[in-house]
């Protein structure tokens, strides 16, 4: 039987749904709601095209009638003991300058990412760029996270700048 860890709750998915670790630390899964199942189908997509994104090992949707976080799960591979954010921002130590181990890992994780796009480049028109923006870079889900942090402290939507 796996042992899973709690990580932290999904933003990404209407719904919520969480992440967790196996044990052995050599898997996650995530759970939530239909557009999971839309989620794996792209990883698998990005992976069979060579983007370096984790392998989908297993997805399906839960039958334990109890779970309120969504009813799809993902299991994926992970990639590394942690996440480069969680690298980067370990390194940076009080400071703001990176480690050299992390500028290396983010170099090179983007040149594959960038030699990968390269080899399957797509005609674009500029609504398909714009839907681009908006869902790649996730700026409808940034925005909203960004209202609920800044609620009550008198920021708008753009209005709000770095303190120093």
């Amino acid at each position: 039987m796996d042992t899973w860890c709690f990580v932290k709750r999904r933003t990404a998915d209407p719904v919520g749904g969480v992440v967790h670790v196996s044990g052995d630390g050599t898997r996650y899964m995530r759970t939530g709601g239909e557009s999971l199942a839309a989620e794996a189908s792209y990883q698998r997509q990005l992976v069979a095209l060579g983007y370096p994104v984790p392998r989908v090992l297993d997805d399906g949707v839960s039958d334990d009638g109890i779970s309120d976080d969504g009813p799809n799960f993902v299991v994926g591979e992970s990639l590394g003991e942690r996440p480069l954010h969680e690298m980067a921002l370990a390194s940076l130590d009080g400071t703001r300058a990176l480690s050299d181990t992390v500028v290396d890992l983010a170099a090179e994780a983007g040149g594959r990412l960038l030699r990968t796009q390269a080899s399957h480049a797509v005609p674009a028109t500029p609504q398909a760029l714009r839907v681009w923006v908006r869902e790649a870079g996730w700026t409808d889900s940034v925005f909203t996270e960004m209202a609920r942090a800044t609620a009550g402290r008198g920021c708008r939507r753009g209005s709000c700048r770095p303190a120093g």
